[in-house]
């Protein structure tokens, strides 16, 4: 690996001269690849140019981690967080998992309200021949996205015997 260019250093010292940032933060603001920030912001802390001046907590899943947040100056270097215990890491993971289940359970209810709203506005089928006896099938949902279909109820007073 050779040096880094003159130009991403000056580019990193600007961004981080106006506030501490993450590597992420350094990558999308200066548009510069991973491996040249790394690079960068290696040789910076080497030569004590720049700090560690905060953590930053990341959501990384069910977990979340420390990020280092690195300013220019020659300050000391913030002291990493203390790793989370056994218990605090399983009630973060059973509280990710309980919305993990709510999304997907809204995520499914959602996709079964559309598949119902698209089989609705699909033209009812009607097979040709009663189509010729009984016209073309109604519509039952219209483009207000209210259904708009009558329901007739037959009475069930009907008996076997003929009358005569």
């Amino acid at each position: 690996m050779g040096a880094p260019r003159k130009a991403n250093i000056d580019l990193i010292s600007s961004a981080l001269e106006k506030k501490a940032m993450t590597i992420p933060e350094l990558i999308r603001i200066t548009h510069l690849s991973q491996p040249s920030v790394l690079r960068v912001v290696r040789l910076l802390q080497a030569e004590k140019l720049i700090y560690v001046a905060e953590w930053h907590q990341v959501d990384a899943g069910a977990m979340y981690r420390q990020v280092a947040a690195y300013r220019l100056g020659g300050g000391e270097d913030v002291p990493k967080p203390p790793t989370q215990s056994v218990e605090e890491r399983r009630a973060k993971n059973r509280l990710y998992k309980k919305r993990q289940a709510e999304r997907k359970a809204l995520a499914m209810e959602s996709a079964r309200r559309m598949s119902i709203r698209k089989e609705l506005e699909r033209p009812p089928f009607r097979h040709p021949q009663d189509e010729w006896l009984f016209g073309p099938a109604p519509r039952i949902w219209s483009s207000a996205g209210k259904v708009s279909a009558r329901i007739i109820q037959q009475p069930m007073s009907v008996t076997d015997e003929v009358e005569a």
